[in-house]
């Protein structure tokens, strides 16, 4: 009886030398083939390298073997074995090194895959490496008084980066294209941008300012570098204020473009007459936002929002677009806008001053809400030509204020009163008119 041939079987191993590493460091990899039972034939072995990494080269090569770095950029890597190849261990070696700039905490898997015509289907063996951060790396623009006026970069990093360096040009002298920021370098690498903002996002005074880097080790010594850089801008600011009918400033939004020169902005349009503010996306023919577009291009967006982040209540609002050249041009424009409020509000109550004519000898006058909630009152009390003379906070939950109208003149006021629910949300604001006869 013949002796059944033996099943060939190939098992695919790999390791990393260490399972660590910083930038700079050299990595061994090694890929294990194991044959056992009988010869193997058409093994081959392909690898693709991972990213944050750059291959130095091959080590041994078992004789007879086929080694290719394919895609020209070596990002993968094929051993086509002698065949048949006989039972025994075979290992291939290669050496890669990390890269610069490469975040700590990251890990880098390597996988290896093993083909032969004998097996179902590739055998996959991965080699993972653990990127070490021991610097806290900070890149932040401080002004002449050393304050922070920006953080342009924050990473824990495995290098510190001792040595920055500045473009070409270490001045910021345009707010678009060509001198409207600085790139910071480390070597020949771009490592950070800065545009000439502050954190807030608004361009900042000309002046000198300063990037500095900050390398800060596990044990908190801080190495540093500074490169200076100087501002100098002509800008266009423009300022626009939202009132509501009480003439409070509810939003303020900010744009800025080169200085076009004197006279620059001689109209401005806004997207509609009527918006109606949500977080959801706005259906057709119900615009959510308000684009207000000047002349020069310039254009910013108004989301039905207050500066605090609240929804306003509806209503007319004023749009005051107030343009300032830097050269002593100043240019206010005014539209209006309706504000309709379509979302439901439960708790809302309706606002009265008993009494709202107040004679000779009264003190004051209660404002009070109907609603059946514990609210909690604030007013602000304006004269017609729309100065505030008075504010007044109610008791938490009271659902009233005492108006106290001792000095003032005789005349029609104007009370506008906010209602505020448990959380401080304010849950409607409403006008109410007061009569004061002496």
């Amino acid at each position: 009886t013949p002796t059944p041939t033996p099943a060939v079987v190939v098992v695919l191993g790999k390791q990393a030398s260490v399972s660590t590493a910083q930038s700079g460091d050299t990595v061994v990899y090694r890929l294990e083939v194991n044959v056992t039972g009988n010869n193997a034939p058409n093994v081959v072995v392909t690898d693709t390298l991972p990213a944050n990494m750059t291959f130095l080269g091959f080590g041994p090569v078992l004789v007879g073997s086929a080694v290719t770095a394919l895609n020209g950029a070596a990002t993968v890597l094929a051993w086509t074995l002698p065949s048949p190849l006989p039972q025994g261990d075979y290992q291939m070696t290669y050496q890669m090194t990390l890269n610069n700039f490469v975040a700590g905490g990251v890990t880098i898997a390597n996988c290896a895959s093993l083909w032969f015509p004998l097996q179902a289907g590739p055998q996959t063996r991965c080699a993972d490496l653990t990127v070490t951060g021991q610097y806290t790396v900070k890149i932040g623009v401080y002004n002449e008084a050393g304050e922070l006026v920006q953080e342009i970069l924050a990473e824990q990093l495995s290098q510190p980066l001792e040595n920055i360096a500045l473009e070409s040009s270490n001045a910021i002298t345009a707010l678009n294209g060509t001198g409207a920021a600085v790139t910071v370098y480390y070597g020949n690498t771009p490592i950070a941008v800065w545009n000439g903002n502050s954190s807030n996002g608004n361009p900042v005074s000309n002046g000198v300012y300063y990037v500095k880097v900050d390398n800060i080790d596990t044990m908190g010594v801080d190495r540093s570098a500074t490169q200076l850089v100087t501002v100098s801008r002509t800008l266009y600011q423009t300022s626009v204020l939202i009132y509501n009918e009480a003439g409070e400033v509810v939003r303020h939004l900010y744009a800025y473009t080169s200085d076009p020169g004197p006279s620059s902005v001689s109209g401005v349009q806004i997207s509609s007459s009527i918006i109606q503010p949500s977080n959801a996306t706005p259906s057709p023919g119900s615009p959510s936002q308000l684009a207000i577009v000047l002349s020069n291009g310039t254009s910013l967006v108004w989301d039905g929002k207050t500066d605090s982040g609240s929804f306003v209540q509806s209503g007319q609002y004023i749009i005051e677009v107030d343009s300032q050249n830097g050269q002593g041009g100043d240019t206010v424009i005014t539209r209006q806008v309706a504000v309709e409020d379509t979302r439901t509000r439960t708790g809302v109550g309706t606002v009265t001053a008993r009494p709202n004519q107040l004679l000779r000898g009264a003190g004051g006058t209660w404002l009070k809400t109907d609603s059946s909630q514990s609210l909690t009152l604030g007013v602000s009390l304006y004269t017609l030509a729309g100065e505030r003379v008075k504010t007044v906070q109610g008791a938490s939950g009271a659902g009233q204020v005492w108006l106290d109208a001792s000095g003032l003149a005789s005349g029609l006021y104007l009370a506008s009163v906010e209602e505020k629910d448990a959380t401080g949300g304010v849950l409607s604001r409403q006008i109410v008119k007061v009569m004061i006869l002496h």
